[in-house]
């Protein structure tokens, strides 16, 4: 997720760098990271 929210091209707020990631994470090819339990805990926590 990091690499998609730091990304000085992508411009993306945490919720936008968070669902990247987990787009990402169900289209590999590996199917392990398709599977929920790879993917599905990471949560966002922003502080306002």
């Amino acid at each position: 997720m990091h690499k998609n929210w730091l990304d000085p091209q992508g411009h993306r707020s945490p919720a936008q760098a968070l669902r990247k990631t987990q787009l990402d994470w169900i289209g590999d090819s590996d199917a392990r990271k398709r599977d929920p339990k790879y993917w599905a805990p990471f949560v966002l926590v922003e502080r306002g």
